[in-house]
């Protein structure tokens, strides 16, 4: 009971159709206690996943059960199963959730109306914003990207997630090339992965308590690095 159902290599639609669909037969059980409401559904299973997040990052992605959920939110473990079928859905839907969390984060800057190299700067300081702001996302995060055994396929979500930051980054790369702001003979998609590999270091700064400064300093030299060829 305490091992987490294997799951199959999918994308993360594939994924989030899979878990929607467990989470779909926990609501319809669950109807009785939450009325036909169905927004008092979602506001309830949002509260569990909460706690669920709570929980992940206090003990581990890995060692989160249904138990420690309920215990976390002061409600009986049968409810918990109600919203969350079994281990699987609980531990997809804490990734998908840290997924969302991520790709929201990014898409803040990306999309918006700053100019691509900005964009490209925000958004790494607003990710080592954010790791003061919600840490539980930045712990869950760097374990997730730590299970490189792929157990379950968490490793496989993980590679799906970050490509989709990469691709993100890139994009605004190249619109930075094409406006000169960046050189041309940069690999764009090689200055990504630079890139997100620095949030590492960003997120382990933040939590040696290091001050800004040095925090933005880093930022500054990473981003240096990526930017730009040392061709002549």
């Amino acid at each position: 009971a305490s091992e987490i159902e294997p799951l199959e290599h999918e994308d993360r639609n594939n994924r989030h159709d899979r878990v929607e669909h467990d989470q779909r037969i926990g609501f319809e059980l669950h109807q009785g206690e939450c009325g036909k409401d169905g927004a008092v559904k979602a506001e309830r299973q949002q509260q569990l996943l909460n706690c669920a997040i709570s929980v992940a990052a206090r003990n581990g992605l890995v060692r989160t059960v249904h138990a420690d959920v309920a215990r976390e939110a002061g409600v009986a473990v049968p409810t918990v199963f109600l919203y969350f079928r079994n281990r699987r859905v609980l531990i997809l839907s804490i990734i998908d959730e840290v997924d969302r969390y991520y790709m929201a984060l990014g898409q803040r800057y990306h999309k918006g109306d700053l100019e691509p190299i900005e964009a490209v700067r925000q958004h790494l300081i607003g990710f080592a914003d954010s790791v003061d702001h919600d840490p539980e996302y930045a712990r869950i995060w760097l374990e997730w990207g730590a299970l490189t055994r792929n157990e379950d396929g968490l490793w496989d979500a993980f590679l799906d997630f970050q490509e989709r930051i990469i691709r993100m980054l890139a994009g605004s790369i190249r619109k930075a090339q094409k406006n000169g702001s960046v050189d041309r003979k940069i690999s764009a998609t090689n200055a990504a992965r630079l890139i997100v590999a620095s949030s590492y270091p960003v997120a382990q700064l933040k939590f040696m308590r290091r001050g800004p400064r040095m925090v933005r300093q880093y930022l500054d030299q990473a981003l240096h690095l990526a930017l730009h060829s040392n061709d002549p």
